[in-house]
């Protein structure tokens, strides 16, 4: 497999929408199971610059890669 490189092409929209659609039904179908349903207690789980390992110790979630999506 070759390393990523500039040159490769950038995701189509429906491939990101696959992504963001299941980014957000595995994090967020956790918090609103965690949260027993209270969706208003959806937080950004991984803000920039936050250390994961912290993050799983503290909610219990397995480490994600982080994926920004714009």
């Amino acid at each position: 497999m070759s390393p990523a490189t500039s040159r490769q092409a950038a995701p189509t929209k429906e491939q990101v929408e696959l992504i963001r659609s299941a980014i957000e039904t595995s994090i967020g179908g956790m918090l609103e199971i965690m949260f027993k349903k209270q969706t208003y207690l959806k937080i950004e789980l991984f803000p920039k610059g936050i250390d994961l390992i912290d993050v799983e110790a503290k909610v219990g979630l397995p480490n994600a890669p982080l994926v920004e999506l714009t």
